[in-house]
């Protein structure tokens, strides 16, 4: 017969199997709840990274959007300035074009007032006036040419200054872009932030450090894009100051060359006024001249018809007194007759040489009055030739509309009435 074990050990062993089982259930319960835990805190943690990720996305992009916004607004607002720089250029261009022609006309009109005679071609009021305008043109076209480079100058700077913020622009687009695309393919977003919860809280400091170190992170990626902003900006308000400046510089220039024509006009239109009324009188003087020789032509004629009449006297008497003289000695007696004869004779020869004196004084005075008029038409032609040159030179380049010889009465009223304050252009 077997042997047979005791009842307490067959017990114990199958409480012992009992135990074993149900402590490894325990344990592996344990072990299965340790890992719902590590997989829910592994989802938690990976959510808060992706949301930690989205988040810096987002503020990437918005801090791309910004500086894309003011890229483009400065970009924009350069595009009337570089306008107004173009239309300043233009300006300057135009200036300096007919200040050039105003330049040409004043050394044309010198020209012309240096054909007068030489009597008449002194430095008067109106050549001061002229050397003076000429100055004032020459410094205004440089003024002009300075203003014309610094503007091409600007434009040049603007244009750079604009095809580099186009360029930081198209950069910073196409950074949007991709952070976009970056952004897009999350399971989450920024908004589920506050699902993260408890994990946030029981992150360590140095966790909590490098989420801010990510979300916070440094802008030196865009201090260019701030740099060249704010150039654009400093460079369009520089251009704007050159605009001002050189429209003030033009203004001045325009309005300097202005009252220097006007005081040429001014001087000019007073020396063809003051030379017409010399001519007047040089006229008046002339035909009193003239006058005065007629008057003395017709006093020398009477008095060589006086010395014509007298000859029958004066001969009548010198030959009565000859055939007395011829008588005998002894009837050559001083006598009445013979005192009356010698009183006559002498009367009319005294008459007739003081009638001769007065023809040969006659003649001089007639000789030195047409002297007087020759060098009085001399003056007149002289005057003539200046006041036509002065007048082509008052109205030029207008049309020659007053210049017909002899009339000066009309170049006087024309230049009297004429406002001397229009501009050549």
């Amino acid at each position: 017969m077997a042997q047979m074990g005791i009842p307490a050990d067959w017990r114990a062993t199958s409480e012992s199997g009992m135990n074993s089982s149900m402590n490894l259930r325990m344990d592996s319960s344990g072990h299965r709840m340790h890992c719902t835990q590590v997989d829910n805190d592994t989802r938690l943690m990976q959510k808060d990274a992706q949301t930690t990720v989205n988040n810096a996305l987002h503020a990437k992009l918005a801090d791309l959007q910004k500086h894309i916004k003011c890229l483009d607004t400065t970009i924009k607002s350069g595009l009337p300035v570089l306008d107004k720089l173009k239309q300043t250029k233009a300006m300057c261009e135009k200036e300096i074009a007919d200040k050039t022609k105003l330049l040409q006309i004043n050394k044309d009109r010198i020209a012309i007032r240096l054909g007068r005679p030489a009597s008449e071609n002194v430095y008067d009021p109106a050549q001061e006036q002229f050397d003076s305008e000429t100055t004032v043109i020459a410094h205004a076209i440089e003024v002009q040419n300075k203003c014309l480079e610094d503007t091409n100058a600007m434009i040049k700077k603007m244009d750079n200054q604009q095809a580099v913020m186009t360029a930081d622009l198209k950069d910073k687009k196409a950074a949007e872009d991709l952070e976009k695309k970056c952004i897009g393919p999350s399971q989450y977003h920024a908004k589920d932030v506050e699902h993260l919860g408890s994990f946030v809280s029981r992150a360590s400091p140095d966790a909590q450090m490098n989420d801010l170190s990510v979300t916070e992170q440094p802008t030196s990626w865009c201090a260019k894009s701030e740099w060249n902003v704010s150039k654009g900006e400093q460079t369009q308000s520089d251009a704007l100051k050159l605009c001002a400046n050189c429209e003030e510089l033009c203004r001045k220039s325009h309005n300097e060359t202005e009252e220097v024509h006007a005081r040429v006009q001014t001087a000019m239109k007073n020396k063809l006024i003051e030379t017409c009324e010399l001519w007047e009188g040089l006229m008046s003087h002339k035909a009193e001249t003239e006058n005065e020789i007629a008057n003395c032509i017709e006093q020398k004629n009477q008095l060589e018809d006086a010395i014509a009449h007298k000859t029958v006297p004066l001969n009548t008497a010198q030959t009565r007194f000859d055939i007395r003289t011829q008588r005998p000695d002894r009837e050559a007696v001083e006598d009445d007759v013979h005192i009356a004869l010698k009183d006559e004779l002498s009367k009319i020869t005294y008459i007739v040489a003081e009638l001769k004196q007065k023809l040969q004084e006659m003649n001089s005075l007639i000789q030195t009055h047409i002297r007087t008029r020759d060098e009085l038409l001399s003056d007149i032609k002289l005057k003539e030739t200046a006041i036509h040159l002065d007048s082509d030179c008052f109205t030029y380049p207008g049309k020659k509309d007053i210049r017909l010889v002899g009339d000066i009465p009309r170049v006087k009223a024309y230049v009297t009435n004429r406002a001397v304050t229009k501009h050549l252009r």
